[in-house]
């Protein structure tokens, strides 16, 4: 009888054993992702770092912006600790889309306050995205992984035009409405991804110091 029973016992232990193996998930390139602090495509934490170029007046805000194809500028403040927060992270953004021709700079809202009126800045860190001169997209705030992805976006809307031979006009060349970067900046694929740095708020009103 205790023969029985200790081949019974061999005979469930092999079973769940058997079970344990048929239950476990495939494991797959996204589920691996998953694992790491960063799950969305853009990983620039590991890029070189630019320094971000400081632009002293509107001409040189306006040169910045007309002679790069794609221009990143952050409006800021010494005073602004989210803005110190998000600098480090534009600098690693700026080695990381270097070789897609992208730039990144910065504006001192203290030394450029009529610059800043004109582009209603009314927190900071502000950060617009712009292509070919025009302004595509804005994102007001301590928020990398939707300024990683916005600029993504707008370098494969940059290769698509290049692949098709078209200028997209329709989005480029001409201004857009507030609501329209709004939009823009909405819609950005951030999903996923983690602030890289802490920043006890958000943004500031530029008023306040």
């Amino acid at each position: 009888m205790s023969r029985f029973y200790s081949q019974l016992g061999t005979i469930v232990l092999a079973l769940l054993f058997a079970v344990t193996i048929g239950c476990k998930p495939n494991s797959s390139p996204e589920d691996a992702s998953n694992d790491g602090v960063i799950v969305s495509g853009i990983n620039y934490s590991m890029a070189q770092p630019i320094k971000l170029e400081s632009l002293k007046t509107k001409k040189d805000f306006l040169d910045f912006c007309e002679n790069n194809e794609i221009a990143v500028v952050k409006f800021t403040a010494t005073w602004c600790g989210p803005c110190k927060a998000l600098e480090p992270e534009l600098e690693k953004m700026a080695g990381y889309f270097e070789t897609q021709g992208v730039k990144i700079a910065e504006v001192d809202v203290d030394d450029l306050k009529d610059l800043s009126n004109e582009m209603h800045i009314s927190s900071i860190p502000h950060t617009f995205v712009f292509y070919n001169g025009q302004p595509y997209a804005d994102i007001m705030g301590f928020n990398p992984g939707a300024i990683a992805s916005l600029i993504d976006s707008v370098c494969q809307n940059q290769e698509a035009a290049s692949i098709s031979g078209t200028d997209n006009t329709d989005w480029t060349d001409e201004a857009i409405s507030d609501a329209e970067r709004e939009d823009r900046a909405a819609n950005v694929d951030d999903s996923g991804s983690e602030p890289v740095a802490n920043a006890e708020e958000e943004s500031v009103p530029v008023d306040e110091e």
